[in-house]
């Protein structure tokens, strides 16, 4: 029968984590040298550590040897860059997520929506918690600069949006019960190619949970923590698109959802109920009444400066010199999907 640690931990009479309290997550798992996913240390179990970006990505779209950067802005090479995972982990991730999605993507991007169609986006929305998780992992560690001797951790509100994250992962593959409330929000939108390099791109915002991930003319975007709410509040929006997107305004898009999920009122509150002499789980989400406070435009401009980066610079608009872009960015009034007159900017990318 599986038993509950101080912490909150569950773990199963073999001494394996069941589930991970926060405390045990933060130790362990970011702090530590656990594996990322099941927690087992080096010295109990074979290692083999995990590619944040798998391997069959890499090939197919020409990655191993490029560098990536990382939150704290430091840079690695794709082929370089790990997260600690022990060997049986790193097989069932492959066997159960990573074969799946790249056969899904071996047939291009436009076949993602197919795909939705026939199986629902559960093993996508999966493997895009999988990349999230790794691309933090460790990230976290720098982020708030925790010695795994200290005994006091930062506030769990500081950093528990991934525990969120990875928990969603741990229960796709243990198959837990895993109510619909729990999943967030989930957009596909197509993608002008002509205005983007290369066939991948992945962009994301730590705090609102956001990750927008492209392959190919097809963009996949995905908010893990507001139950729905973002997409709810774009929707209007995204109703007047009427062709594929820029990568200014792919951008523009991944910056609204992050911004509408930092304006809810209410969080949505996530739990793990564990039946121990059943060994049953249910991970289970509550959504609250949605509603939004007052727009924050200096608050939007932040997000959407943040997720176009230099690009700012890169950007121009007729009429207008590049610091008044920069300017209208930052003051949040900006936007590149649609004209003073509502209307979707079609073609918006114009090669030099």
């Amino acid at each position: 029968m599986w038993k509950v640690e101080n912490d909150g931990s569950i773990l199963d009479a073999k001494g394996n984590v069941v589930v991970f309290g926060a405390e045990r997550f933060m130790k362990d798992v970011i702090a530590g040298n656990a594996c990322f996913l099941c927690g087992v240390r080096p010295q109990e179990r074979p290692f083999k550590d995990l590619l944040v970006l798998p391997e069959w990505l890499q090939s197919r779209y020409e990655l191993a040897a490029k560098t990536v950067r990382k939150p704290n802005g430091s840079t690695v090479r794709c082929d370089q860059d790990t997260v600690p995972c022990c060997r049986s982990c790193n097989i069932l991730i492959n066997d159960e997520i990573e074969k799946p999605v790249s056969q899904v993507i071996a047939k291009g991007g436009g076949n993602i929506n197919t795909f939705i169609q026939s199986n629902g986006l559960g093993m996508l929305y999966i493997w895009m918690a999988l990349v999230f998780v790794k691309t933090h992992l460790k990230e976290n560690l720098r982020r708030y600069r925790i010695d795994p001797s200290e005994a006091n951790f930062p506030d769990a509100h500081e950093w528990s949006k991934l525990h969120l994250v990875h928990s969603f992962v741990r229960a796709a593959l243990s198959r837990t019960e895993v109510n619909a409330e729990a999943t967030g929000s989930f957009l596909t939108l197509p993608v002008d190619m002509a205005s983007v390099a290369g066939g991948f791109d992945y962009a994301d915002v730590f705090g609102p949970q956001t990750l927008m991930v492209r392959f190919d003319d097809c963009a996949v975007f995905v908010v893990f923590d507001d139950t729905g709410a973002a997409l709810n509040c774009i929707h209007p929006k995204l109703a007047k698109i009427t062709g594929p997107l820029s990568e200014v305004q792919l951008r523009e898009v991944l910056a609204e959802l992050a911004y509408l999920n930092m304006l809810l009122k209410t969080r949505p509150t996530y739990k793990t109920h564990a039946e121990l002499e059943t060994e049953i789980l249910k991970f289970v989400a509550t959504r609250p009444q949605l509603a939004l406070k007052d727009p924050d435009l200096a608050l939007r401009g932040k997000v959407l400066r943040a997720v176009l980066g230099d690009g700012v610079d890169q950007i121009k608009v007729e009429g207008h010199t590049p610091a008044d872009v920069s300017a209208a960015v930052d003051a949040g009034t900006v936007t590149f999907l649609f004209d003073g007159e509502g209307r979707f900017i079609a073609n918006s990318y114009r090669p030099a």
